[in-house]
C-alpha cells in the first residue's frame, strides 16, 4: 500500500529533497508551496501524513496553518518541520496538537531512520 504524503514548503530545494527521498513504491508525494495550496490539496485529497514547514513565504506559520488544516486532515498525522524548533510555539507537540516537530537540519537523518514507518 502506498502512503500519500503532503509536503508543504516554500523552498524548492526542500521540496525536491523530500520528493527524491520519499517518492517510491511506498510513498506518493504531493507538494504545496503555501498554506492556501495546502488547504486546496487537503480539500481535494486525503493524505496519510502531512509535512508542514513552520514558516512559509506567504507570511503564515504553523500557528495559523495547523488549525486551518486540522478539519481537513481526516485523522492524518501532521508533522512540523522547522529550522527553529526552540521557538516557544514549537516547544511541545501538544501545543499545536501535532504528531512531531522535526528540526529541518535533521530531516535527512530522520528520513533515513524511517521517520514514516
Amino acid at each position: 500500500m502506498t502512503a500519500r504524503v503532503l509536503v508543504v514548503d516554500d523552498m524548492i530545494a526542500n521540496v525536491k529533497l523530500l520528493e527524491v527521498r520519499l517518492t517510491s513504491e511506498y510513498f506518493d508525494v504531493t507538494t504545496a508551496m503555501s498554506g492556501a495550496e495546502a488547504l486546496r490539496a487537503c480539500e481535494a485529497s486525503a493524505f496519510d501524513i502531512i509535512l508542514l514547514d513552520d514558516k512559509l513565504a506567504d507570511g503564515s506559520t504553523s500557528v495559523e496553518n495547523v488549525p486551518a488544516l486540522r478539519p481537513l486532515l481526516k485523522g492524518a498525522p501532521l508533522c512540523i518541520v522547522s529550522k527553529d524548533i526552540d521557538a516557544e510555539h514549537l516547544r511541545d507537540t501538544a501545543i499545536l496538537d501535532v504528531y512531531d516537530i522535526v528540526d529541518k537540519f535533521n530531516l535527512r537523518t530522520r528520513l533515513k531512520q524511517g521517520m514514516f514507518g
